[in-house]
């Protein structure tokens, strides 16, 4: 700053000021002062005096004036400590200017926002008094960056608009809907201003589109969405909500190329693809529906999604109002998967449609179809009554005849079958026995063990599982005395002395059966070993239990049409007092027939090959044989957001949010981390879910369950049972549902495991085949799964000629892409859990778990099918191929090793066997010794 030209007399009239000062004549010091600012306009140091003495000498006008002079430099110094200072003595003897209000309120924005809020409000007034509009806007827009509340929101956006500042107005409008949504007040009006501001906008376009979509008016919505989504930079959510649009408005044929481009782009919106299935059935839409379901069907099995297609598109039809071309499309999906099964109802339900329509010539080739699948079907001749007289002779002809050898055939199975009680019965009692034994229910154990002791006498001196059962639960043995002199078996108590006659008796159960009836005797699967005949076998029931023992074994079996059996007179009763009943402990309250289910339920996980899957398996067959009120399974790691969560609920109970459902498992499972296992009986006003207790009340939750799904230390998931009453698990309850839990966990690593195997490097992307290196382990894999779920291991091998006259006579090239094509169809045509592999240049190896040679048969039949239109070049008739079929040999005693090499070796050979025979033909080998697994 250049140097002041007054300074000598600047200094000498502060040296006069100061002595006038000590002289107490303040009037003409002031004046001084005065005349010093005069010449120094920016000596602060003066001019703070100078305000000090006028306020000193009652001047408060000319004190507010140099206090405003010296705040407003302060000001511009950054010096915000002597400015607060300032303006406070400012404003004890006078108003500041709105500018001064303003400027303060800046100093107060970070250390006292409220007090700036008020100083703000302070100057609008003055501005409002003078009419300065376009300043009290900036002053608003100050307010509602310190405070945004909705009535702040509300001045600013309307005087924006009064100024035609419409940007600003809509970005407020829309800021005080969103406001007001989230408080649940009507924001319809806000949006609607927000859009009449600035339709222009893409986010406040975006957000009053969306919000006339939630409040159902489509149409709008889509008027809104249009031109946006016709632009080229348009997102994907803007795609997304106009796509909802146009499916809540019915307009599916325009929403179907927009959801599908988005599904292409990311595969996980296939919900919305099977939501727009379902809204052209709805609609009436049947081919544009079938059109849209057969483009998903290719594009999931390219991915290998295929079986779990054809779940979801089973489920969807269970949903909507069936069709006959959704039907149809369904049966060809089912046939080609070799679910005979679902193939058959798929048919019946359009016999049924096709009834209702009078066609009725289509309504036959369904029946017929079915009935060649499964003739047995108990509907069958009541279909056909409907089609007599309105199909052609030859046509009912054929279907009734088919109907009725399976009804002569049906009858004479039961003939047959009705007098043996068989092996069936006795593995299914034993399994029974053994799983209460094992979670120590003695009492139930005690009553199965008592059926097999009175069913099969002396079966414990053949059998040596029963007799160690017999052992395990100390059950003993009592006989006849006429059949006391049989020697008695090692390890079984003697019989007891015969008690005294009571009120209950007795009967001599006498059962003529052919001679050389004969069954599997053992609980292990595949042994050979022939029952000894049981001809005119006697031996003694409760005569009170007959009726219902004899119904209890019809149903073992699984006999059709068997009902209670009524007397018969080669049935003998002869009046013996009752033993008395073994000794145990109280039997357990609960019923424990659900425990027969395990193993059926564990079959039905271990099929399962995603963890979607294996998770909808677990809570439908928990929640339906445990009648939860909702069962939850979820898959989830710590700390993170749930991966899958699938629900059953019981008929009646309401759908929910997936909010809802993600807030308690994660909730519960952070519970089941630390805790185990978790009963709540009163969820309400359990503390721990004092969090979520808004969702346990949308999920009517009043008592539950919680089971984690754990590995070791590692928790991947849990498993809820609610109930919307109060209800006390029983022990044994809570510990099959805990074994059950782990069975989960297994068949969760099963489904990893094989679409790690089939997505890794193993795979060959041109053919789709797994690799020739992988092929012994996953067969010894597959093995040893067979052996603990009891269930039977097929291989299968095709060959489509020798590798090298093929190249011969076609070229290398054309023999590649050929056997590509043919990996190809064969892995689209193998289900979830089948195997198949390039075992050499021209054959193809399939592994087939829980299959038996009966069974395989099917499938190369099917293959056969698949594969008539792949030709050699020149060669108008399809491709021939020699099969070779092995079941494993599968006993716990035998390693999984030399089963697999037995296996190998026997197919290898059953090749040999076909090739030698020629094209086409296809050789079922056995093993040549019920021990060959060993050799």
């Amino acid at each position: 700053m250049p140097e002041n030209p007054h300074r000598v007399e600047i200094l000498r009239r502060m040296e006069k000021a100061e002595k006038l000062l000590q002289k107490g004549k303040t009037p003409e010091a002031l004046a001084e002062y005065l005349q010093i600012l005069e010449q120094d306009r920016h000596n602060d140091n003066v001019r703070q005096v100078a305000a000090d003495l006028c306020l000193s000498l009652n001047k408060s006008g000319q004190a507010v004036q140099l206090l405003g002079e010296l705040f407003e430099r302060q000001i511009e110094a950054n010096d915000s400590t002597r400015a607060s200072l300032t303006y406070k003595k400012l404003a004890r003897y006078g108003n500041p200017t709105w500018e001064q209000k303003v400027r303060f309120g800046q100093l107060l924005e970070r250390p006292n926002r409220k007090l700036a809020v008020s100083t703000y409000e302070d100057a609008l007034l003055d501005l409002r008094r003078e009419g300065r509009r376009e300043e009290s806007l900036l002053v608003l827009r100050r307010i509602v960056s310190l405070e945004p509340s909705a009535s702040n929101y509300l001045r600013f956006a309307e005087l924006s608009s009064e100024l035609g500042e419409h940007g600003m107005a809509a970005e407020s409008f829309l800021k005080l809907a969103e406001l007001n949504e989230g408080s649940g007040d009507n924001s319809k009006r806000y949006f609607e201003s927000a859009y009449a501001e600035n339709p222009a906008d893409p986010k406040v376009a975006f957000a009053y589109g969306k919000n006339l979509l939630a409040r159902g008016d489509a149409g709008a919505a889509i008027f809104i969405f249009e031109p946006l989504v016709r632009a080229e930079d348009a997102s994907v959510e803007m795609r997304d909500l106009y796509a909802q649009a146009l499916m809540a408005a019915e307009r599916c044929e325009e929403a179907e190329p927009l959801i599908w481009q988005m599904f292409e782009r990311n595969p996980a919106r296939m919900h919305q693809v099977q939501a727009l299935i379902g809204k052209m059935i709805d609609a009436e839409l049947d081919s544009a529906a079938v059109a849209l379901a057969r483009k998903l069907e290719a594009f999931q099995r390219r991915r290998g999604e295929r079986r779990s297609f054809i779940s979801t598109l089973q489920e969807l039809m269970a949903s909507h109002r069936p069709t006959a071309p959704m039907l149809e499309f369904l049966a060809e999906l089912f046939n080609a998967s070799n679910r005979e099964g679902d193939y058959a109802q798929t048919l019946l339900k359009l016999f049924d449609l096709y009834c209702t329509k009078q066609d009725y010539e289509k309504a036959a080739e369904c029946l017929d179809r079915a009935a060649e699948i499964d003739p047995f079907e108990p509907g069958h001749p009541k279909r056909l009554e409907a089609l007599r007289g309105k199909v052609g002779d030859q046509r009912f002809k054929t279907i009734s005849g088919r109907v009725a050898t399976a009804k002569q055939e049906e009858q004479a199975a039961v003939k047959l079958a009705e007098p043996k009680l068989g092996d069936a019965a006795l593995q299914d009692l034993m399994l029974q026995a053994e799983i209460l034994v094992q979670y120590g229910m003695k009492a139930k154990a005690i009553e199965r063990l008592q059926q097999i002791h009175e069913m099969f006498p002396r079966e414990e001196e053949r059998n040596a599982d029963l007799q160690r059962l017999y052992l395990a639960s100390g059950f003993e043995t009592r006989y006849a005395r006429s059949s006391a002199a049989a020697a008695p078996v090692s390890g079984i108590a003697a019989p007891r002395p015969e008690p005294a006659a009571g009120p209950s008796s007795l009967g001599t159960f006498s059962l003529d059966t052919p001679s050389g009836v004969s069954g599997s005797g053992a609980l292990d699967s595949g042994t050979s070993q022939p029952v000894s005949s049981w001809h005119d076998t006697a031996f003694e029931i409760p005569a009170s239990q007959l009726d219902i023992l004899r119904f209890e074994a019809a149903q073992s079996l699984d006999l059709p049409g068997v009902a209670t059996p009524a007397p018969r007179p080669d049935i003998e009763f002869s009046s013996r007092p009752a033993p008395s009943p073994p000794p145990g402990p109280a039997t357990e309250p609960s019923d424990v027939s659900s425990l027969a289910k395990v193993a059926k339920i564990t079959r039905k996980l271990y099929h399962e090959a995603s963890a979607d899957g294996v998770l909808k398996v677990a809570a439908n067959e928990i929640g339906g044989i445990w009648q939860t009120g909702r069962c939850i399974a979820a898959l989830r790691k710590p700390g993170l957001p749930a991966s899958s969560v699938q629900e059953h609920h019981r008929d009646g109970m309401p759908a929910v949010s997936e909010a809802a459902l993600a807030s308690v498992v994660e909730t519960i499972q952070d519970l089941a981390v630390t805790r185990g296992t978790i009963t709540i009986l009163d969820a309400a006003h359990a503390p721990e879910l004092i969090e979520v207790r808004s969702a346990v009340a949308e999920l009517q939750i009043e008592s539950l369950l919680a089971v984690p799904l754990a590995e070791g230390d590692d928790h991947v998931g849990i498993l809820i049972l609610a109930q919307n009453a109060a209800r006390t698990w029983q022990a044994s309850e809570v510990l099959v549902i805990r074994t059950l839990s782990d069975q989960v966990v297994i068949a969760l690593n099963n489904a990893g495991l094989r679409r790690l195997v089939k997505n890794l490097s193993v795979t060959d992307e041109k053919s789709g085949l797994l690799k020739r290196a992988s092929y012994l382990d996953l067969l010894q894999a597959e093995t040893r799964r067979g052996l603990q779920q009891g269930t039977a291991v097929t291989v299968l091998l095709l060959q489509f000629g020798k590798r090298s006259v093929l190249i011969k006579e076609y070229g290398e090239t054309v023999v590649t892409k050929t056997m590509n094509q043919i990996g190809q169809l064969i892995s689209a045509n193998v289900r979830a859990n089948d195997l198949a592999f390039r075992y050499e240049a021209t054959t193809v190896a399939l592994v087939l778990g829980d299959t038996s040679e009966k069974d395989a048969l099917l499938a190369v039949e099917k293959l056969r099918r698949q594969l008539r239109e792949v030709h050699w070049p020149g060669q108008e008739q399809a491709i021939e191929f020699s099969a070779a079929l092995a079941q494993a040999v599968m006993r716990e005693q035998f390693d999984s090793v030399d089963i697999v090499t037995e296996l190998v070796n026997r197919a290898d050979h059953a090749l040999d066997l076909a090739i030698a025979q020629g094209p086409g033909k296809i050789v079922c080998q056995e093993p040549q010794f019920v021990a060959a697994a060993v050799a």
